[in-house]
């Protein structure tokens, strides 16, 4: 049985790395600038002759869905009954 407040959702760089049923489905969105900063700094994972306030990656089109397993679940259900019904 499912959580009925259970939404699934995938967020991607590429629709590809989206399932091909779902990307009908899909809303673009634009993902902004990202700078580092003084917690990159802090973790070390600022790459040499970068500092914390330099472009860490560039502003980029991402691609997001959503979906609830249980209104699929009930539409399988619904499809499953008027096949036994016929």
């Amino acid at each position: 049985m499912f959580n009925s407040n259970t939404q699934q959702i995938i967020d991607a760089e590429s629709l590809d790395y989206i399932p091909e049923k779902r990307r009908a489905k899909a809303e673009s969105y634009t993902m902004p600038d990202s700078y580092y900063d003084e917690f990159d700094k802090e973790d070390g994972v600022i790459p040499e002759g970068k500092s914390v306030g330099d472009l860490k990656k560039a502003a980029h089109t991402r691609y997001r869905v959503v979906w609830s397993p249980e209104e699929e679940q009930e539409a399988l259900e619904a499809r499953l009954a008027a096949l036994e019904g016929s």
